[in-house]
């Protein structure tokens, strides 16, 4: 059976997002050299799937959603696989990303944010006052594998650094 819907992880960001994003599929890059993207931005539909090299510029904008396929293999294989991991492990992925339109907001906290190791934590709730921050979400083949794992540490690595 194959998945055609992949996995969301949420991530809610501070700082410049579209510098962060760009800085994070430009690592990708040098490790899929042809990879592919198709960016749809509220100003202007995709035209389809190019070249990163064609397309980063688009990654500017304040919204989008980013396709990315390592080659034109892939890309052509997506509509029939979904987010499937394929043959090497690696599949293709989406980047989606606004601004926050809440300036706060309720959640559960399940890690110490103090870093406390010696205490026993129990998840509690917080309120976020974040105004100006992103809400990302990368939507991965799966949680497991390496190769999705390792795409959300390159982007949370990408996001902190800004």
């Amino acid at each position: 059976m194959i998945m055609i819907s992949g996995v969301d992880n949420v991530i809610i960001a501070a700082g410049n997002i579209s510098t962060s994003l760009r800085g994070f599929l430009d690592l990708l890059w040098v490790k899929w050299p042809y990879m592919r993207v198709s960016i749809d931005t509220a100003e202007k539909d995709s035209p389809g799937f190019l070249s990163w090299g064609d397309a980063r510029a688009d990654v500017l904008e304040p919204a989008a959603e980013i396709l990315v396929c390592r080659d034109v293999v892939m890309e052509a294989g997506w509509e029939r696989d979904g987010y499937a991991l394929l043959e090497g492990g690696e599949g293709p992925f989406a980047l989606m990303y606004e601004q926050l339109r809440m300036p706060s907001f309720r959640c559960e906290v399940k890690d110490d944010p103090y870093s406390r190791d010696d205490c026993h934590f129990v998840p509690y709730e917080v309120l976020v006052v974040a105004p100006g921050a992103s809400i990302v979400t990368l939507v991965t083949p799966d949680t497991e594998s390496m190769f999705s794992r390792t795409l959300m540490e390159l982007l949370v690595s990408c996001i902190g650094k800004n």
